[in-house]
């Protein structure tokens, strides 16, 4: 099955994110550029937030809060 199935995966993958960079249009990147900024930088604040958080409960300091904020971060196409 996994010999069947991974391959299929990749291909369906390949053909979703290409249909997906066809489907964006260029020309209204402008008018979402600023939500798209205050998503970023919010989305940054609160991980930092909430990784101090939890370092704080399980009584850690600072690096651990930092490194508990960067692992927050979204990556990857499971952002999409």
């Amino acid at each position: 099955l996994e010999r069947v199935a991974v391959p299929l995966r990749d291909i369906f993958a390949a053909f979703f994110f290409l249909n997906f960079g066809l489907a964006l249009h260029i020309n209204e990147f402008g008018s979402v550029i600023l939500v798209v900024l205050a998503a970023v930088v919010m989305t940054f604040v609160l991980n930092l937030i909430s990784g101090m958080l939890l370092a704080r409960l399980h009584s850690m300091g600072i690096s651990e809060g930092l490194n508990a904020a960067a692992i927050l971060v979204n990556r990857g196409e499971f952002t999409l």
